[in-house]
């Protein structure tokens, strides 16, 4: 039997990744070593015994709540151990839960604060809300006004939000004969 620095893996069966889930499972045990053993913010915390194993591990996946979503669809999971328990150090089987990405960033933002001060994937995606700004583009030759909600937004219109960028910044003049500006 092979140990590993992380846990232990060959206690499982010759051909055990049946299913897709199998190997999302997996990844998601092995990104818990990873976190308990290197990254300082989870430096109280700790994996419990039975979890040294990943078998014990894949056999406690199906146990849990929204197991079956999760099933149906394994990409877009994490595994948690502190939306059950507020406060939480270790990962143990009463305190795991199955959330979306989504779902544990804001749990996380809640718990953490400022969500502009991570590097999660999730929280970048969804902080540019909070920056969108509306743009008016204005002919150059009569004067006709286009107005849009975003930069992205005039993609839609055949306009480079690139060129858009450039022009609102003052690097050019105008864009595809329109000059812009914020609203």
């Amino acid at each position: 039997m092979r140990i590993l620095k992380y846990g232990n893996i060959n206690d499982m069966p010759k051909g055990w990744r049946t299913e897709e889930w199998h190997y999302k499972a997996y990844h998601m045990w092995y990104q818990m070593w990873i976190r308990v053993s290197t990254h300082p913010s989870y430096k109280d915390s700790r994996i419990c015994d039975d979890y040294i194993y990943l078998s014990k591990y894949i056999n406690d996946i199906p146990k849990l709540d929204n197991f079956d979503l999760f099933k149906e669809n394994p990409k877009g999971w994490s595994i948690d151990k502190d939306i059950k328990i507020p406060g939480n150090k270790e990962y143990k089987f009463e305190a795991l839960s199955l959330v979306t990405r989504s779902d544990n960033c804001k749990d996380r933002n809640n718990r953490c604060g400022n969500p502009f001060t991570t590097n999660n994937k999730c929280v970048r995606e969804n902080s540019g809300l909070a920056r969108r700004k509306p743009v008016r583009g204005i002919n150059k030759k009569d004067g006709s006004i286009l107005e849009f909600e975003s930069i992205n937004e005039t993609r839609n219109s055949g306009f480079d939000p690139t060129g858009v960028c450039h022009c609102l910044r003052g690097k050019i003049k105008s864009h595809r004969g329109y000059y812009w500006e914020y609203i």
